[in-house]
């Protein structure tokens, strides 16, 4: 289990890493296509056992940061409020999405 844990990990930081049209792409092989927050939902999923992770010593503690901090990005931009993000207009041009692919991708780095 532990690898499956860790590789889904991966994937989902390669997923959010991605430029916009990989993450739509990704959405519609998925049967999401308009479902942006399926790309939180999905890595919210597997970020929530990075704690257990830790523990068990599947991650370390950088990386386990680094996974909190991207949940906690993709988090703040949740809500009401922000349901402008959640749009495949604002995937590609939202400043909001370039922070979430930058932090994405310095987790992956850690991987």
């Amino acid at each position: 289990m532990t690898k499956e844990k860790l590789q889904l990990l991966r994937d989902e930081l390669v997923v959010l890493s991605s430029d916009a049209e990989s993450q739509l792409e990704h959405l519609r092989s998925t049967g999401f296509s308009e479902c942006i927050d399926e790309l939180a939902l999905d890595y919210d999923a597997i970020a929530a056992a990075a704690g257990d992770m830790l523990q068990r010593g599947e991650i370390n503690a950088d990386q386990r940061e680094c996974v909190s901090e991207l949940n906690s990005l993709l988090s703040m931009m949740s809500g009401q409020a922000n349901a402008h993000l959640w749009t495949p207009e604002a995937l590609r041009s939202s400043e909001k999405w370039k922070e979430v692919r930058t932090k994405a991708s310095e987790c992956l780095r850690l991987f």
